[in-house]
Formats: structure tokens, sequence, C-alpha cells
């Protein structure tokens, strides 16, 4: 569905201005709709799913976050939107997925036990790293992925990780080594932004103090 809904809006023709972020969750909302009924055809209840909506609005120029629900409506899968306060507190968290409610808490008891520090603000993200790599549920998985929406757009993020505890590092996007040879294309490399996961570099860190900065460890093959 991403790849259509994105298709389209880069397929937009603008007369005067843009459509803003509310017109654009209402046609992902249409679309999402009749993507539904044409896989559940096949896939019944897997074709059941959550959809997070997060731009900055051309139209009223502020952050906009909306949500797409699924529910069930006289045995028929149907989906909502939600459409979130733009006012949220610095303790917002919005997730997706399982366990949410057991994941918040874990969020919450992470920055009940520092100050407001950088830490602070990435508690999400260590809670959900550990999440994705150590859960026993079987629902949770993947990889660490980062990103950065402003007023310039969504940029993504690959992240810088050790091998192992004190070992080279090295730069995983959506779980793929793009600094091995995986990442050469032709005569070219792939290249992103780097933000440095801090979980595995503070594991490192215990386990071999006298480390440096893990960004000068990056193996390039």
């Amino acid at each position: 569905m991403s790849s259509a809904l994105s298709t389209c809006l880069t397929s937009v023709i603008s007369i005067a201005i843009p459509p803003a972020l509310d017109d654009i969750a209402e046609f992902a909302l249409k679309l999402l709709q009749l993507y539904v009924k044409e896989l559940g055809v096949v896939a019944c209840k897997r074709a059941e799913c959550e959809v997070a909506i997060i731009g900055f609005c051309p139209v009223e120029h502020k952050l906009k976050m909306y949500y797409l629900t699924p529910s069930i409506n006289q045995g028929e899968l149907e989906y909502k939107l939600e459409k979130h306060p733009d006012d949220q507190g610095d303790d917002f968290v919005f997730l997706l997925g399982a366990d949410k409610s057991r994941i918040r808490k874990n969020i919450e008891a992470f920055r009940r036990e520092r100050l407001k520090d950088i830490s602070w603000w990435r508690a999400p993200k260590n809670v959900i790293s550990d999440e994705v790599e150590n859960s026993d549920n079987p629902t949770i998985g993947g990889h660490l992925q980062l990103g950065i929406c402003n007023q310039l757009g969504f940029q993504v993020y690959s992240v810088c990780r050790p091998y192992s505890l004190g070992g080279a590092a090295y730069l995983s996007y959506l779980g793929l080594n793009v600094s091995s040879d995986f990442g050469q294309i032709g005569s070219c490399r792939i290249g992103m932004p780097v933000c440095y996961d801090s979980s595995h570099y503070a594991k490192a860190q215990r386990g071999n103090p006298m480390r440096g900065n893990p960004m000068s460890s990056v193996q390039q093959n």
C-alpha cells in the first residue's frame, strides 16, 4: 500500500496549493479500505493491520499524526481514521503492533530511572530495540529502524551497531549490512545518515571501558 500511496502522491497535479495532510490521510484511508477488501478475500484475518501517518502539513505548516485503526463492524473488517492532537506532551509515545500496553509501561519505567537527558528522550528507541531482539512474543520481530520527520521531509537513518561487544561495527538498514559488499551497487555504495545504537554501545563500553567512539570503528569492506 505504501508504494501505491507514494506513487499517487508524487503524481498529484497541483493548480494552486498542495493537498493538506488531512486530505492525504483521508485518501490513505480509502486506499487501505480497498486493499483490505481485496486482500481479505484470500487472507481473512491476516489482512488486519495498523497504519500511522506522520508528516509536516504544507498547508497548516505543522507536524500532524494520524492513526488508521482496524475494527469489526457486522462481521466486516473496517478502518477508521483517528487524528492525534497537535499539542502532545514530551512523554507522548505513539506505538503500533503487539503488546502496546506492556511496552508503554516499560518505556515509562525506563524514564523514571533517568534525568530528562538524551537517554530519557531515547527511551522508546532503547526499549523497542530490546523488544525486537529479546521478546518472547512471537508477534514482535524485525529490525530497528530510525527516521526523523520535520518540515523538510522524512529522513531515514542507518544504524551503527557492533558485530559483537567491544568489536568492530557495521551500518544496518532494515537489518541489512550496508557497509559490507551488500551495500555496493556497481561502482557506488549505499549511503545515508548514521545514528549509532547507543544501547548496544553501552553494552560494549561495559565490556571494554577503554573503547573509543564507535563511529570510528565502522567496518568498511
